[in-house]
């Protein structure tokens, strides 16, 4: 699976290049509409990854940070204080498991190597923990997968920090 990176700029220049796909569209199908699949779906891709890029900054906008903001879900203790993360998915016999990942320290700690992901945990109830999603200042780029020319591409914005 390939991994690009696309870069979110100003409000200005994404609008601009939405404004450009739709017209290259456009001029496409008036002139020869034989040939326009993977042209179209190109330009398609190109104005979903700017509406992304406008809706981060216009959520970063909305929450007083210079820049995209993207909703993050992270395990926090009793005091606020962000416990994990990372949430990963492994698939046992076909079903999948979603874990929230610790480090050596909280492991020692809690005494666990992951405690499982979602609101109803169990585990996450008994050691006084929850899940909290808030709206925190984003990177300044999508990470960006593919399978193939003419498939689905996957856009994901990260949160700031390591």
């Amino acid at each position: 699976m390939a991994r690009h990176g696309y870069a979110i700029k100003t409000p200005e220049h994404h609008l601009a290049q939405i404004a450009r796909h739709a017209g290259d569209n456009a001029r496409r199908l008036d002139y020869d509409v034989s040939d326009t699949a993977l042209s179209s779906w190109a330009s398609s891709e190109s104005i979903s990854y700017h509406r992304a890029a406008l809706e981060a900054l216009a959520l970063g906008e909305k929450h007083g940070f210079d820049g995209p903001a993207v909703e993050a879900t992270f395990l926090v203790d009793a005091d606020g204080d962000i416990v994990s993360t990372t949430v990963e998915t492994t698939y046992f016999n076909g079903s999948p498991k979603r874990e929230w990942q610790l480090s050596r320290q909280q492991r020692t700690a809690l005494g666990r190597y992951s405690i499982p992901a979602g609101k109803t945990s169990r585990i996450q109830k008994q050691l006084g923990l929850t899940e909290k999603t808030v709206v925190v200042p984003a990177k300044r780029f999508f990470d960006a997968e593919g399978t193939f020319v003419g498939g689905p591409v996957i856009l994901t914005l990260r949160p700031e920090g390591p």
